[in-house]
């Protein structure tokens, strides 16, 4: 009876998507705990901008009307927790911190906040946490509280996305599994940032066109097509620069659709509907931002389409100059970029996903022209990011690309990769868990060894 029973439990448990839910579930929550506030890159704007939402305000509002309103003990928390440095040593971070502001007398009345790189950004990635931190000003609730509410929000919400994936994607389920482990996908996941959705979402986007592609003669239904595109809408729009994954639905096959006219326009429709909404986002949410000295976009883009082979080479030079660093910050450095783990570690977790996405046995292959879409919509991406970023972060005519960072790549990485992805066999998931119990452990270790 025993044995029965600790034989079902293996069956379930050795499913791939149970396998991510116990993992990032308990990663997941470790790290909403030990990273300290604030300690997720950019966490402090995208605080201010939940709350912004909270209080009505979905849209950026002029220097001269009195705007952005927050909480007054809110303005003040990211500095209240901010870590100092002692002789170029981080200090430790201290809970008792977060006991002393829970006791301590909590400020609701309005005042301005301050006016972040986020302030034009559409909404989409800030409703959960906008939205416990509406509910915590109606309970009175400390700002601590609702800070760590917020996170766990967010992290249930980003895992149950990933979990379902992975559990529909018909292949490369285990470069799911182990990229939404990477040490940077736990901590985004686990934050206030909008990457928690915007990467959660976008590999349920990818995982349900993947779904459909592997049943080639089950007609596309009007709702399904729909339920696409709202996810799509949703999922690449939420941060800027990600549209272009949206040709990744010119991939299903022509058995979806019940004559070839409206399979072209079903296709053509998807697509120009994502960037119709990216530009109509664009516009809506826009509003004149203060950027780093000697930025000027207008100029910038001039110089792109005037010199667009020069824009090229300066992609690949800044991947070339910059290689080892998007290497390490698209599978993580604690915090804003504190002390990277060490490369033993880094090489352990890359490798080990090269290894296991190609051991995996997998009944759904691709056909060679629906690889080259999806490396193709992985190239165009990653152009466009650093086109992005080309213009709203580097002087006009630097020849190579400011604020690259390597999270930004994961999407455009697993997108690519599965367009390389060929099957292989191996049974037994045990020396996955133990891989991935491995990596985790030493991720942990180290974070601990930063913070504490």
């Amino acid at each position: 009876m025993l044995k029965k029973k600790i034989n079902h439990f293996w069956k379930k448990f050795n499913r791939l998507e149970n396998i991510y839910l116990v993992f990032g579930l308990l990663a997941g929550i470790l790290m909403a705990f030990i990273i300290p506030p604030f300690e997720v890159p950019d966490e402090d704007s995208h605080y201010y901008k939940s709350w912004e939402i909270a209080g009505g305000q979905i849209f950026c509002q002029p220097y001269e009307k009195r705007s952005n309103l927050i909480p007054s003990t809110a303005t003040d928390l990211p500095k209240y927790y901010k870590l100092k440095k002692k002789k170029k040593k981080l200090e430790n971070f201290d809970f008792s911190k977060v006991r002393q502001e829970i006791i301590s007398k909590r400020d609701y009345s309005l005042v301005e906040g301050e006016r972040t790189q986020f302030c034009s950004a559409a909404p989409l990635g800030h409703l959960p946490a906008a939205g416990i931190f509406a509910i915590s000003r109606v309970l009175n609730l400390p700002f601590s509280v609702s800070f760590y509410l917020a996170r766990i929000a967010n992290l249930l919400i980003s895992v149950t996305a990933i979990y379902l994936a992975i559990k529909i994607t018909p292949i490369g389920k285990k470069i799911f599994l182990i990229i939404a482990l990477f040490p940077i996908v736990i901590q985004e996941t686990a934050s206030l940032s909008y990457d928690a959705f915007h990467l959660s979402l976008s590999l349920l986007f990818v995982a349900t066109i993947l779904r459909f592609c592997s049943q080639p003669n089950l007609i596309l239904s009007k709702k399904s097509y729909f339920k696409i595109l709202t996810l799509s809408l949703v999922a690449l729009n939420i941060k800027y620069g990600y549209f272009p994954l949206a040709l990744l639905f010119i991939v299903l096959p022509s058995g979806k659709f019940k004559t070839k006219k409206q399979e072209w326009f079903a296709k053509s429709l998807f697509v120009a509907l994502n960037g119709f909404f990216f530009l109509l986002l664009y516009k809506v949410f826009q509003f004149p931002t203060k950027w780093p000295e000697g930025i000027d976009i207008a100029a910038q883009m001039k110089f792109v389409l005037l010199n667009p082979i020069e824009f090229f080479f300066t992609v690949i030079n800044s991947l070339n100059d910059n290689f080892y660093f998007y290497w390490e910050s698209m599978i993580g450095i604690p915090g804003p970029f504190r002390e990277p783990f060490p490369i033993l570690l880094y090489i352990l977790i890359f490798f080990g996903l090269l290894f296991f996405a190609a051991r995996t046995k997998e009944d759904f292959i691709f056909a060679t022209w629906q690889r080259l879409i999806f490396f193709i919509s992985g190239i165009v991406t990653l152009f466009l990011l650093f086109f992005v970023l080309y213009l709203i972060w580097t002087p006009v005519g630097k020849d190579s690309v400011n604020g690259v960072q390597g999270r930004y790549l994961v999407l455009p990485f697993v997108v690519m990769l599965i367009s390389l992805y060929k099957s292989n066999f191996l049974r037994s998931n045990w020396s996955l868990i133990i891989f991935i119990g491995t990596c985790l452990f030493f991720v942990f270790k180290h974070i601990f060894s930063v913070y504490y």
